[in-house]
C-alpha cells in the first residue's frame, strides 16, 4: 500500500513538473520571436508609442518623424519663445532642428525618393522619405 502512495505521489509531481515545464517553454519561445515592427521595439521619446518612421537627433534621441516635426514647430512659432531661440531636444535640451535629424530607414521601411507634404494633426508635415503611421 505505501509503494502505491509513493507511486502516486512520484506521478503527481512527475506531472507538476511536466507542467512547469511546459510553461517555462511557452514564455521562452514568445521571447524568442523577433520583434515585426521596423523600429526594433523602440518607443519615441514624444509619443511613447513604438517608433515609426524613426528619425535621431545628433544627441542621440529618438523619435517618430511626425512627433518631432510638430516638437519643433510648435518650438519656432510658440508665444513662450518671444526670442525666438532654437529648439531642443525635449529630453536633454541640446538645439535640434529639421537639418540635423538623421532618418533611420528600417528594414521593412520603403525608402522613397521623392518628398510629399501632407498634414498631421492639422500640421503641415513635409515627409522625412518614409510613410507616417505613429498614433499621434
Amino acid at each position: 500500500m505505501e509503494h502505491y502512495h509513493q507511486g502516486a505521489r512520484f506521478q503527481r509531481e512527475l506531472n507538476e513538473a511536466e507542467a512547469s515545464f511546459e510553461n517555462w517553454k511557452s514564455l521562452t519561445s514568445t521571447l524568442d520571436e523577433p520583434e515585426t515592427n521596423s523600429s526594433g521595439g523602440f518607443e519615441c521619446n514624444i509619443c511613447l508609442d513604438l517608433v515609426q518612421d524613426p528619425v535621431v537627433t545628433f544627441c542621440g534621441h529618438l523619435y517618430c518623424w511626425p512627433c518631432i516635426y510638430k516638437w519643433i514647430s510648435s518650438q519656432d512659432t510658440s508665444p513662450e519663445n518671444p526670442d525666438h531661440q532654437k529648439p531642443q531636444c525635449p529630453v536633454c535640451k541640446t538645439e535640434v532642428s529639421q537639418k540635423t535629424l538623421i532618418p533611420l530607414y528600417g528594414l521593412q521601411t520603403p525608402l522613397k525618393t521623392n518628398v510629399h507634404i501632407s498634414y498631421h494633426n492639422d500640421l503641415l508635415v513635409q515627409d522625412a522619405g518614409v510613410a507616417h503611421s505613429c498614433r499621434i
